[in-house]
């Protein structure tokens, strides 16, 4: 049965599906290649329906539906440009749900976007408006104490990250109810922290106050468990508890 953990990897391991991913997109190196992976762990090609498929990809309603039930995650490739998901593939990505693969042709990097929330909250890949800081923080949140947040489009409607869109997360806190404390972080507690910049740009959650471990992800890293020194507490701005 295919899991997506088996995907999130600290170190270069390659497996079956990666190595699949690769021999299919290696056909057609000068185009986006796309597809599925089956949950038993089978690779399959789709065709590439869309109108430009060196720039950009899209399966037809009639894959979809031939695959129906046994779909475990969406692959596609690569041939150019930046090894990254495009807010397109973001906001697709989010609203079917599934999981997606990307295979950086030229570097051959792979990336994972999990829209499901069960990614492990360690080795998660960045992707900007989905498995990022603050989809690490409420995905935990969701399953470590049930506190759901709503999403926030972190692009704002702009093909690129709009960082004015941090001036919302302070109100969002409150009406989502949270209250702002002061003290030392207890665990669940949500903080926010400003990274030279004029906002707050960069969020974790306290899961370990004993041992003074926090979970966080900082971009173009992979997630991690941190421990709340003096660095992490000087660039804290505010710390939020679920009322």
């Amino acid at each position: 049965m295919f899991r997506m953990g088996s995907l999130y990897r600290t170190e270069n391991a390659m497996g079956p599906i990666e190595r699949d991913i690769i021999r299919l997109a290696s056909a057609v190196p000068d185009e986006e290649t796309c597809g599925f992976v089956l949950n038993d762990g089978m690779v399959v090609a789709t065709t590439n329906q869309a109108a430009n498929p060196r720039e950009e990809f899209e399966i037809g309603p009639v894959a979809f539906a031939h695959y129906e039930g046994r779909i475990g995650a969406i692959w596609h490739s690569h041939p150019g440009g930046e090894p990254i998901f495009s807010p397109a593939d973001v906001r697709s990505c989010k609203a079917l749900g599934i999981p997606w693969i990307l295979y950086h042709v030229p570097t051959g990097i792979f990336r994972t976007a999990d829209p499901t929330g069960n990614a492990p909250y360690v080795g998660r890949d960045w992707v900007y408006g989905l498995n990022d800081c603050f989809g690490l923080v409420t995905d935990w949140l969701r399953k470590e104490i049930g506190f759901d947040f709503p999403d926030v489009d972190r692009y704002d409607d702009k093909p690129e990250p709009s960082y004015q869109i941090l001036e919302n997360f302070p109100p969002l806190m409150r009406a989502s109810g949270l209250v702002e404390v002061d003290g030392p972080p207890r665990y669940g507690d949500v903080l926010f922290m400003r990274i030279n910049g004029p906002l707050p740009n960069h969020c974790a959650v306290m899961v370990n106050p004993q041992t003074n471990r926090i979970l966080h992800h900082l971009k173009d890293r992979l997630s991690e468990t941190d421990f709340y020194g003096s660095y992490w507490r000087k660039v804290t701005e505010s710390i939020w508890r679920v009322a």
